[in-house]
Parts: C-alpha cells; structure tokens; sequence
C-alpha cells in the first residue's frame, strides 16, 4: 500500500474513534459500534498494528495518526488504541524511530505519558524524560 493508502486508512479509523465518542458511556462496559461504523478500517488498522511483518509501515500509521489528532480526545484515543499496541508488540524494533521522533514531537511525549510502556521503550522514554502522567 502507498503512504496516500495509510493516510485515507488513518482518517477512516480516527472518523470511527470519533463516531464511538457519540455512543453512550456504556460502550466502555460493552462495546457497540454505531451503525455506520468502518469494521474494515478498525480490522485493517488492529492487523496492521500487530503484524510484525510490516512494523516500519504500522509505525507509519502511527505517525500519521497522531499527526490527524486534532484534540486532546484524538491524541488519547490514538495513545492507547494505536500506539500502545504497537509499541507492546514491537516497540523494541522501533526505539531508534521512537527516539528519534520523541526528540523532537511534543505530541508523540504526551501520547506516550498516557500509555503502559514497556520494557527498552519505557527504558527509552525514562532517558528523555517522558513520565507518565498521574
């Protein structure tokens, strides 16, 4: 797939995070999708994060992500629903990337301060000093 794939990937699953905001509270409990929600984009995006095949192209995706967070609500959602997924399953291939990423975003630092990192990646942003927020 071309990076304009990932990119309309991207907005269709960030347009499905938004659409699960305007469920009711109970979704948390059990989850319901509105009628018009994506399943293709929800599945293309949970596989791509999880195939260790395709790591540099689902850091992509990630990166994309949190550049089409236009809120706080976004960044959130992209924190705990893309990245941390990613980085518990292949974060350690990705520290150079993340490192490199994390020097200079500030938006990627406050993801990661939401999130439960893991083993070189939480060693990684304890050297930069991204702490978790309590």
């Amino acid at each position: 797939m071309s990076e304009t794939d990932d990119l309309l990937l991207a907005e269709r699953w960030l347009a499905n995070q938004r659409r699960l905001r305007t469920v009711s509270p109970s979704f948390v409990r059990r989850f319901e999708a509105p009628p018009d929600f994506d399943w293709n984009a929800y599945d293309s995006v949970l596989d791509l994060l999880l195939d260790e095949t395709e790591t540099r192209r689902a850091w992509g995706l990630a990166n994309c992500l949190l550049d089409l967070a236009a809120d706080d609500a976004d960044l959130t959602t992209v924190a705990v629903y893309a990245i941390e997924p990613l980085l518990r399953k292949q974060g350690d291939q990705l520290l150079d990337e993340l490192a490199g990423r994390l020097k200079r975003d500030d938006r990627l630092r406050r993801a990661l301060r939401q999130i439960y990192l893991h083993g070189q990646v939480a060693a990684l942003a304890d050297q930069l000093g991204v702490t978790p927020d309590q």
